[in-house]
């Protein structure tokens, strides 16, 4: 272990984003920490700092270790308005990585441009375990950062995806967007004018858009396509209608899942537990279980925060940083 430390900035982890082949090292790095997790091998807690006027903590902190690797604290905070009332962003999102076994400090690393990848990863990682066999064709909804991400991810996960096709609400974000990432990727994509045209024939449907609010309906998924939602609330409650042959791969360890939409007033019913999964995607991971019963089930993936994913990144980002260079080495202290 050096001695000294590094300073990240998000200029410093730029290129992490900037080239669309560094992203299977993260999925490989959240796949390596969903076996820990099966292992019992992680160990995370998550607390919030004292509430502000608008009902958020002013900070979220959580904690994940594995003590033979690492041990990181994700700090992410409610930025204050400045005197026009806009939020200042800057220095509100930052990792702190420590030596698993002494508690030395590793890096200190912004995370503002880190989170995008590890959402990204998680769903190239689901793709890579509960996409349907010889998936071609992806439909995104949203043309942000993290639809951006998404697709990515998605299309390093399975070299197979060779059609994208994109909606959003706002026609020339989608136009942009779809020609961004044809050209960024080497895919054919193509923008849409309708949720039903991005979702149709779409092997995996991936919902990352900032509503709410339900997006997609059942009717608008063919039978086997994998959904991958990564906001509470865009699904109506049908997709967990059994009837309907849907089966949630859906990771327990994040418990805040129990509040979200469409699950929470069924769960507090008592009229969906775990025994309604057909299974936890560390399970699947493991080789242990099977998201299908038929080659025909729709599989729903819930991605929620996982501390040990945030560790898997921040340990990632930092084993690439030493590996080139990268960063301003530091020591707050002399032995």
């Amino acid at each position: 272990m050096p001695d000294d430390a590094l300073l990240l900035t998000e200029n410093d982890l730029r290129p992490l984003s900037a080239v669309p082949g560094h992203i299977i090292g993260a999925i490989d790095a959240v796949e390596d920490a969903t076996l820990a997790l099966h292992r019992g091998a992680v160990s995370d807690a998550t607390f919030l700092g004292h509430p502000q006027p608008n009902g958020r903590p002013s900070a979220r902190l959580s904690l994940a270790t594995a003590p033979a690797i690492a041990t990181g604290v994700r700090v992410f905070g409610t930025p204050a308005p400045d005197y026009l009332g806009l939020a200042r962003a800057a220095n509100t999102r930052s990792y702190l990585l420590l030596d698993g076994a002494t508690g030395q400090v590793v890096a200190l690393m912004d995370y503002s441009r880190l989170n995008p990848l590890r959402v990204g990863a998680v769903g190239g990682l689901a793709a890579r375990h509960l996409a349907p066999p010889g998936s071609e064709t992806l439909g995104i909804l949203g043309s942000g950062q993290q639809a951006r991400t998404q697709v990515q991810a998605i299309c390093k996960a399975l070299p197979g995806i060779t059609h994208v096709l994109v909606y959003s609400p706002t026609p020339a974000h989608r136009e942009a967007f779809a020609h961004e990432m044809g050209t960024w990727l080497g895919v054919r994509a193509e923008a849409v004018d309708t949720v039903e045209a991005a979702t149709r024939e779409a092997d995996i449907v991936a919902l990352a858009t900032s509503s709410n609010r339900p997006v997609l309906r059942r009717a608008q998924v063919k039978p086997s396509a994998l959904v991958i939602s990564i906001t509470e609330g865009q699904l109506p409650a049908e997709f967990v209608d059994t009837s309907c042959a849907v089966f949630i791969a859906w990771d327990l360890m994040a418990q805040n899942l129990v509040a979200r939409e469409p699950y929470a007033p069924l769960v507090q019913a008592g009229a969906f537990t775990r025994a309604d999964l057909a299974a936890e995607l560390i399970d699947v991971v493991a080789g242990e279980a099977t998201p299908r019963r038929t080659p025909d089930d729709v599989v729903v993936f819930e991605l929620a925060v996982v501390n040990a994913y945030d560790l898997a990144i921040a340990q990632w980002a930092y084993t690439w940083a030493r590996a080139n260079g990268v960063g301003t080495p530091f020591v707050l202290s002399t032995a």
